[in-house]
């Protein structure tokens, strides 16, 4: 479902009455954006590599939205997704045991004409804390990587706040 942003509709009024004036300078289209909503998304993520050896329920609340930019000059599309009043809930069905994060950030992707991608992660991907104990792992900080055309894949960017992976520490907790 797409859907225009109270901005984008009023950039779009704004555009109509000054377009005459502005025809030469204007190239790109307004970017698109679309929303979905979580509501208590439960999946079963099975037992095995690379998760638990357990299954586990993750569970997705809140808004996640995702902005779509015109291709540029040079042919490069822009992606930006964020998301608002939005958690991520890893659980233990049979040990009751639970794992959540309030998620904030953005996630921007460049798709460039020679098939190659870039992605940027910056904020709070997931963090995941217990009571008593303090942060027990996440994805936070800043994350860039880039899949070459070939389908070679490079890490720009890691920082140190940033888990190779969620899963080791996380379905530690949740065994019980």
């Amino acid at each position: 479902m797409r859907l225009r942003t109270i901005a984008a509709t009023a950039a779009a009024c704004v555009g109509s009455v000054l377009a005459p004036a502005l025809a030469p300078a204007a190239h790109a289209a307004a970017p698109e954006t679309a929303y979905i909503d979580f509501d208590h998304n439960v999946r079963t993520i099975p037992a095995g590599a690379p998760f638990c050896s357990f299954p586990i329920e993750r569970e997705l609340d809140g808004r996640l939205w995702d902005r779509v930019y015109a291709p540029d000059a040079d042919g490069t599309v822009k992606d930006i997704a964020w998301v608002s009043d939005f958690t991520y809930t890893l659980r233990n069905p049979a040990t009751g045991r639970e794992l959540r994060s309030v998620l904030a950030g953005t996630v921007t992707t460049w798709r460039y004409v020679d098939g190659s991608v870039r992605t940027v992660t910056v904020g709070n991907d997931m963090n995941f804390t217990v009571p008593g104990v303090g942060r027990l792992t996440g994805y936070v900080g800043r994350f860039e990587d880039l899949t070459a055309a070939d389908g070679s894949y490079t890490v720009l960017t890691q920082t140190h706040n940033m888990a190779d992976s969620v899963f080791p520490a996380a379905c530690a907790y949740l065994a019980g």
